[in-house]
């Protein structure tokens, strides 16, 4: 029995020998008290560990999502400048157009007062109008040797009274033509005539006389008896002045 328990005590104390020794040379010692040396990396061997990684592709993703965006902004932003550029051109083809019309017809009216060009219609019916055997075209050929007070009133006594009116302006004329302050012709135009008076004193009186000529010979509506009476006496007032200035 003494034999036995001592046995068991020996090979205790052999066991708890052996655990301190082994506990003492852990491998977590000597790591603990290696020392760190450092390795370097050539670039064969970072490629051939890092041989089919690809750390970029987020960056690639954001990259090309950034450059598609930028792409659609450029897209839209030059749409905008088109679309403003053809408005911007349509306005100026516009106003070019409207400015040619202008000049246009700026340059026909130049023409038309330098020619004398009449552009109201003449009222046919009367244009045709005679007094007695003779036509207007005849007295106005032969408007120096030609009664206009008598053909006046033989207008009167038929109630033409357009017609009164255009032979009281063909008086006008035929003392104007008599006092040298016109060269008459039969085709010439009543503007012509304004331009050979504008500076002549007769000229205002002249320039009223045709704007009531033309009111009664060339307007579409019927001259009646009480606007022959309002008219005459200025066609009268201006037959005079221009005999004083004869």
């Amino acid at each position: 029995m003494g034999m036995q328990l001592l046995k068991h005590i020996t090979l205790l104390a052999i066991l708890l020998s052996y655990s301190t020794a082994t506990t003492a040379q852990l491998p977590s010692d000597d790591y603990q008290n290696e020392s760190i040396q450092a390795r370097p990396i050539t670039p064969s061997k970072w490629e051939q560990v890092t041989d089919g990684l690809d750390y970029t592709e987020a960056a690639k993703e954001k990259k090309e999502k950034k450059k598609e965006e930028n792409n659609r902004r450029y897209g839209d932003l030059r749409s905008q400048q088109r679309s403003i550029s053809i408005g911007q051109k349509l306005i100026s083809n516009i106003l070019i157009f409207i400015l040619i019309i202008a000049a246009l017809v700026g340059i026909a009216l130049i023409i038309k007062n330098m020619l004398g060009i009449e552009i109201i219609p003449r009222n046919k019916k009367i244009k045709n109008a005679s007094i007695g055997p003779l036509s207007l075209e005849a007295i106005e050929e032969n408007i120096h040797e030609s009664d206009l007070e008598r053909f006046i009133r033989q207008a009167l006594e038929e109630k033409n009274y357009a017609l009164a009116i255009r032979l009281y302006y063909l008086a006008i004329l035929k003392e104007l033509s008599l006092a040298k302050a016109i060269r008459w012709k039969r085709d010439k135009t009543n503007r012509q005539y304004m331009l050979e008076l504008q500076q002549s004193p007769l000229a205002p009186a002249f320039t009223e006389a045709t704007r009531i000529f033309e009111w009664a010979w060339y307007g579409n509506h019927e001259l009646s008896e009480a606007d022959y009476h309002r008219l005459a006496p200025k066609f009268e007032a201006i037959v005079e002045e221009v005999k004083k200035h004869s």
